[in-house]
């Protein structure tokens, strides 16, 4: 057997001690939103602050690029919020920190591996906690490698020991992740033949809607900008990592499709504010009177980026944060009331996204009942068989009905109509008992036997 790992390549395994330890003393449905917020509107500008005076901006360079990191675009708040992603969420802001550390670190004198190194292996552990963020993080090798000019043996050490100490802080969790050959099989899968022609007009129409989500100033002065950006050392690190960028935000998914590669978007949009808030900070700091127009218009850039981080943080944009809904109040109050403590419910056929428009992997710790569901969390869809009950149990009726015997099921919750039409037609082994949810959408059926959690005999699990 391969260990379970979806805890690892979710990122929140490394991210849980932080802050599992004040869900235990609050309640998770606390902590959450605590958290959620901690990474967007602290972390997030803290570390973008950081990447913008890495790479040498001034005072108010530095505070632009905060501003703009929380307002780069809206798939970051798309993939945290509405998503829920929690572990990618709090790794990709990560990146560009790390992207102005090792820039700041090839281009110094004598840097200290104390005030340096030591800070890369934590940023490092901050980026690579989402194990997705390898592939994040490669093309920042692109700025090493176009950016160093004059190889001095103590940068590289500094950079070589910074990375060796992280690889073996991540080493147990990136192991537990390749120890799961599901993971592998993943990563292996081939790609589908491709039509190029429709691959390229696909990839730029997709390369376009990505776009059109980034803050104008990001787009504009950040990645546009950076290719007139005054510092050719800065220009020769950035260009090569936001120009794979935009190739992974347009034809990422044509390629590895699996891989979701589109969420590349948001380290493009976090990356390309470090040249935008250099060049806004240019011209705040530029003392000419011709410079007026450029600083009206930065100051507009920065105040309509500041109104839209209001409106985001009042829970009012276009993706919102809604940590469960009523009706999935009331089937966790439902559940809790009906389903017997010494019995399991059976999501029935893939659950997905259709109780609550979340996972359902939380309803068994609200409801304090053992639930049985094929992708109870996000699995991939070729790592698990996007099914429930499994497929030998679903040749025939007579199956069908056996593995509630096997599993201790009392109660079957579905809003599929092909397992619905199997227990309408089973009357003595199901009874339609509640229709719940948005237009009594979920339908839950008793499961007509006396639960056990013996298949034999007798006994008391307590």
């Amino acid at each position: 057997g391969a260990a379970e790992t979806a805890a690892v390549s979710s990122g929140i395994a490394l991210q849980a001690p932080v802050w599992m330890p004040f869900a235990f003393l609050f309640g998770l449905e606390t902590v959450q939103p605590l958290y959620m917020a901690f990474t967007m509107f602290l972390l997030t500008p803290a570390l973008a602050m950081l990447a913008v005076r890495w790479f040498g901006g001034g005072a108010a360079a530095v505070a632009a690029g905060g501003l703009l990191a929380m307002a780069s675009s809206h798939h970051l708040y798309l993939w945290a919020l509405h998503m829920g992603t929690l572990g990618a969420a709090f790794a990709m802001p990560f990146i560009p920190a790390v992207a102005g550390l090792v820039y700041r670190i090839l281009n110094e004198e004598r840097p200290s591996f104390v005030r340096r190194g030591l800070p890369l292996v934590v940023l490092l552990w901050g980026a690579l906690s989402w194990p997705p963020s390898v592939m994040m993080l490669a093309p920042v090798g692109l700025g090493f490698l176009f950016g160093c000019r004059g190889w001095r043996a103590r940068n590289l050490a500094v950079l070589a020991g910074a990375g060796l100490i992280a690889g073996a802080l991540l080493f147990p969790a990136f192991l537990a992740k390749a120890s799961n050959p599901a993971a592998a099989k993943l990563l292996a899968q081939a790609t589908p033949p491709i039509d190029w022609p429709l691959a390229l007009a696909g990839g730029a129409a997709k390369l376009h809607g990505n776009l059109a989500q980034l803050n104008p100033a990001v787009l504009f002065l950040g990645l546009l900008g950076c290719v007139f950006l005054p510092d050719a050392k800065v220009r020769r690190f950035l260009l090569p990592a936001l120009a794979v960028f935009v190739l992974l935000a347009g034809w990422g998914e044509v390629y590895k499709p699996q891989l979701q590669l589109t969420r590349s978007v948001i380290v493009l949009g976090l990356l390309a504010a470090v040249p935008a808030a250099l060049w806004i900070g240019r011209w705040l700091d530029d003392p000419a009177p011709a410079a007026a127009p450029l600083k009206a218009a930065a100051v507009g850039l920065l105040l309509v980026s500041a109104r839209a981080v209001g409106d985001i943080a009042g829970n009012d944009g276009p993706a919102r944060f809604e940590h469960s809904t009523p009706e999935l109040r009331e089937f966790a109050t439902w559940i809790h009331d009906h389903v017997p403590e010494d019995a399991r419910l059976l999501f029935a056929g893939p659950a997905v996204h259709g109780y609550g428009r979340g996972h359902v992997a939380y309803l068994p710790v609200w409801t304090g009942r053992a639930m049985v569901a094929c992708d109870y969390y996000h699995f991939g869809i070729k790592q698990v068989e996007y099914d429930m009950p499994p497929k030998p149990f679903r040749v025939n009726d007579e199956a069908f009905v056996r593995y509630m015997d096997l599993y201790n099921v009392s109660h079957v919750a579905t809003y599929h109509p092909d397992k619905r039409k199997v227990m309408d037609r089973n009357p003595q082994a199901f009874r339609k008992v509640a229709a719940l949810g948005p237009k009594q959408r979920w339908a839950v059926y008793e499961v007509l036997r006396k639960p056990s959690w013996f298949l034999e005999g007798s006994g008391r699990v307590r």
